[in-house]
């Protein structure tokens, strides 16, 4: 009987600290942890906690806020917008939501009341950043693009100190209007505060290459420095190179980004190629096939697909990829030749004399590919073939 009341008063201690534990979890644990994830992009938990936060102080701001926050993260730009003047109706000053609010409003393409709302709050506070970027983003939105760069030099005045990724996060609205210079100098004020940050290089890199500039070898190269792991940035590196006459390093380097599940259509077709010129055919279709996966519109990819069925005897394959080919090209005169060649190896003479036909009338040379070829030399005494390819 006392072995049972002591295991009773051991069950009731434990669950009683149990029960205190998860009270231990504050209000302002659940902001904290909302703020977290936030800055982590994993908005579906930050949204936990900011309705956690809600329910425990329903009448305090912050916990709307944070709920707008999410909302915006995941895309849904109403449902923002109804958090953060939730918020607002809880408390006026509240510049943070207003300041969202009108980034919202961009996103939904209302520029005349994204303004309204950002100017009222830089009136609120003219010393948050967040405010004046909005700000800039919605006036280059509107193609004004001076008085832009006015609020974005102010917004860098402001968070110069203490906020790179305020900074990243102004170039990447320059990068997504074209504005390279401007975005290329914000970037590089960041770099200044925080050198070690890869994803930076990587997008300063591609700042440099749509300006033409080979600068863009030096940012990549440092991204691939500081992340050696990352094959987003070997392939970048490589694909810079492979442009720039350094193919044999490139290769080396899309064999690097491949081992470490490089996810670049690019990568899989450099080396796809690489393949085919070196008799490899069957790795040389694993990797066109990779490639026309991520990027369904690279016509050589479906060349070389259709040489190397071709070259491994696979003729039904061949003539499945040519077709797809002449559907999106009827001018493709190789993919016609390639018809034919399969056309013949299967023994389906009238297929192949019409598809050597359409070969030959769009493009003239193919009369003389098809003559010294073997595969047609069991055509050479029939009439039509010799019609088709004299001179």
């Amino acid at each position: 009987m006392i072995k049972k009341r002591v295991s009773f008063y051991i069950i009731f201690f434990i669950l009683f600290y149990i029960g205190i534990g998860f009270a231990l979890e504050t209000p302002s644990d659940m902001s904290a942890k909302a703020k977290q994830f936030l800055r982590e992009k994993n908005f579906s938990a930050s949204m936990k906690y900011a309705e956690k936060l809600k329910k425990a102080k329903p009448k305090f701001h912050e916990g709307y806020q944070l709920a707008g926050m999410s909302f915006y993260g995941l895309g849904k730009y109403d449902n923002a917008i109804v958090q953060f003047d939730k918020a607002m109706n809880l408390f006026n000053g509240d510049y943070v939501s207003k300041t969202y609010k009108g980034f919202s409003l961009i996103k939904k393409g209302n520029l005349k009341m994204a303004v309204q709302c950002l100017e009222k709050a830089i009136k609120m506070n003219e010393d948050y950043p967040d405010s004046r970027i909005g700000m800039g983003f919605a006036l280059i939105k509107q193609k004004q693009y001076q008085k832009s760069k006015m609020y974005m030099k102010k917004a860098m005045g402001l968070c110069a100190d203490n906020d790179p990724e305020v900074y990243k996060r102004m170039a990447d609205i320059y990068m997504s209007e074209n504005m390279y210079k401007d975005a290329a100098f914000v970037y590089k004020k960041f770099i200044e505060m925080e050198d070690s940050n890869p994803e930076i290089f990587f997008r300063l890199g591609k700042v440099y290459e749509a300006m033409k500039s080979k600068r863009a070898e030096l940012a990549f190269s440092s991204a691939v420095d500081l992340d050696k792991k990352n094959p987003k940035y070997k392939e970048a590196l490589a694909d810079f190179w492979i442009t720039n006459g350094r193919k044999k390093d490139a290769i080396k380097l899309y064999k690097e980004a491949m081992s470490l599940g490089a996810k670049g259509w690019n990568t899989y077709y450099q080396i796809g190629l690489v393949d085919f010129g070196s008799g490899k055919y069957e790795s040389a279709v694993k990797n066109m096939k990779k490639a026309l996966s991520l990027n369904k519109k690279i016509p050589l990819a479906k060349m070389a697909l259709s040489a190397s069925y071709l070259r491994l005897d696979k003729y039904q394959e061949c003539i499945q990829i040519n077709n797809e080919i002449i559907k999106e090209d009827k001018k493709n005169d190789s993919a016609y030749f390639n018809n034919a060649c399969s056309y013949a190896m299967l023994k389906q003479d009238r297929q192949a004399l019409d598809a050597l036909k359409m070969a030959v009338k769009l493009s003239p040379e193919n009369k003389k590919i098809a003559s010294s070829s073997k595969i047609f030399e069991r055509f050479k005494k029939n009439k039509e073939f010799l019609n088709i390819v004299k001179e």
